[in-house]
């Protein structure tokens, strides 16, 4: 900031003008009523559009040393008198107790508002539909500004609300800015889970690697298809098998209802209660993969594998003799393969991960210094590990992925022009087939990819490991069957359909299954 303006205009105006105005009037230096049009907290070009302040950057400011000396509502921030920017998130999952995608979002916020401060932050966690909205309501009544949506799956609420609160910024992460007050922001993510999958294809012995799907979306679905061509692009005959959560978590995680007897414990084999992601991997890492990977908002399948590694309870699920050595790639978060005491979890090889300090501060500097209009930000993968919003980080453990070789992908990876560049072979549900040599998708099938590279399998019956590796399809509203239960199956007994999430939360009527065609809940 321009601090020798700030003391000018606080020497000059506040002493040459402002004394003789409080001495006229009884009147405060600036009082509350001065600060709009033209005073503390509003856009300027030039120092005369601030009534006894400085235009510092676009914004009215005035120099303090503590709140005392800047007019209400305005307060001492960073020595200078600014009007607090009032941020409410409305996160999909838990800040507090997961290790993904919201604590992200809650480790970017805190980053800008110590960078930036000027921000009073609050949220609510774990809030979909219903609960947001009223969340919505409750933070715009105190007086929020601004209010962070940060799954796709708040669309309708944010177009809902956005609505209701025209005069209420709204950023909404992964979206589409439909209205006036609406801004999105996202990153090209599928560059780093190219990069995961070449890495995933270097480490894995026998060429099967395992995917666990969250939320039947285009996002996953286009995240699942970048791992699996980047897997492609080391070994021609990788397989990425898919297996379907169906949420972006468990909401039981504390119950550990689902009950699994795992293959691969060898003659410790016991029947044992677990998450639906430890169940989920145990069921990947028993059908043969050796390298598992996911989209979910907790790192729970690195720690599976990890306690299972260190107790020596990994075993070949056809050869109970032999040793069977499984690899994990997190998600979300740097550091995502360590466990919160910072130990890195056995055999994880690094994350996939999202930053986003740094496109915070520049949003909020945009709605603050008032340049902000509706628009998408969207960012670039850089080999930048600092600065960039999306990335990949290796465990502090990884010895055969170097330094040098992972900046190198990096590179290869942000020069692509389009990772799902042709030619592209697909499984059967893309309009208009495989994607011919040269050709690039557009935008909108950019974020509606809902159909899947041709590398992608699933086992015949889920239930049966001895079963065909088959070509899997991305989750529609036509899909019907049994959808799971927390009952351990009889060995080979049918599951159908195939393509359909395992575990089926009770999300209501339609359960969390999602139509990634139409982008809805089937049915509704």
């Amino acid at each position: 900031m321009r601090r020798t303006n700030l003391l000018r205009t606080l020497a000059t105006t506040f002493l040459s003008v402002g004394f003789a105005v409080a001495a006229a009037s009884s009147c405060s230096l600036i009082t509350s009523s001065d600060i709009a049009p033209g005073g503390i907290g509003q856009p300027c070009k030039d120092d005369s559009d601030c009534q006894g302040a400085s235009c510092d950057n676009g914004l009215c400011t005035a120099a303090c040393s503590t709140t005392a000396q800047c007019p209400e509502p305005s307060q001492c921030l960073n020595n200078t008198c600014q009007l607090p920017l009032r941020v409410a998130g409305i996160w999909i999952g838990l800040a507090t107790a997961a290790e993904g995608w919201t604590l992200t979002h809650q480790e970017g916020i805190e980053f800008a508002k110590e960078k930036l401060g000027y921000i009073d932050y609050v949220y609510e966690e774990g809030v979909l539909g219903e609960p947001a909205e009223k969340a919505i309501d409750k933070y715009v009544a105190d007086g929020y500004q601004v209010i962070i949506a940060n799954s796709w799956d708040h669309l309708a609420t944010v177009r809902k609300k956005a609505a209701q609160y025209p005069n209420t910024t709204f950023l909404h992460c992964s979206g589409i800015p439909v209205e006036p007050n609406v801004s999105s922001f996202f990153a090209h993510m599928e560059h780093a889970w190219y990069v995961a999958g070449r890495i995933a294809a270097r480490k894995s012995k026998t060429g099967h690697l395992g995917f666990i799907g969250s939320f039947v979306t285009a996002e996953v679905v286009r995240h699942l298809n970048a791992f699996a061509l980047g897997a492609k692009k080391e070994n021609p005959n990788a397989k990425v098998e898919v297996r379907w959560l169906g949420f972006w978590y468990d909401v039981d995680f504390d119950k550990a209802l689902w009950e699994y007897t795992p293959k691969h414990m060898g003659d410790k084999a016991v029947k044992k209660n677990m998450t639906g992601e430890e169940y989920l991997t145990a069921k990947l890492i028993d059908s043969g993969a050796d390298v598992i990977t996911h989209n979910l908002d907790n790192q729970l399948p690195s720690r599976y594998v990890g306690i299972h590694t260190t107790a020596k309870t990994m075993k070949n699920p056809k050869n109970p003799d032999q040793d069977w050595v499984v690899w994990t790639i997190a998600n979300d978060n740097i550091h995502g393969w360590r466990d919160q005491s910072g130990q890195p979890f056995a055999n994880a090889i690094g994350a996939t991960y999202w930053n986003w300090g740094y496109p915070y501060i520049e949003i909020f500097e945009d709605i603050h210094r008032g340049r902000l209009t509706s628009k998408a930000y969207m960012y670039p993968l850089t080999t930048d590990t600092e600065t960039s919003v999306v990335g990949f980080n290796l465990s502090s453990a990884e010895t055969d992925v170097t330094t040098l070789s992972l900046k190198v992908l990096l590179d290869e990876a942000s020069k692509m022009r389009d990772v799902y560049e042709g030619p592209v072979k697909q499984t059967g549900q893309r309009p208009g087939g495989d994607i011919p040599p040269g050709t690039v998708i557009d935008e909108n099938e950019w974020r509606n990819m809902c159909w899947f590279v041709d590398n992608v399998v699933e086992r015949a019956n889920p239930n049966d490991f001895d079963s065909e590796l088959v070509s899997a399809k991305v989750p529609t509203a036509t899909v019907k069957g049994n959808l799971g239960s927390q009952k351990e199956p009889t060995d080979g007994s049918p599951r159908e359909p195939t393509t359909a999430p395992e575990i089926l939360l009770d999300l209501g009527s339609n359960g969390a299954i999602w139509d990634c065609v139409t982008n809805s809940a089937p049915g509704g």
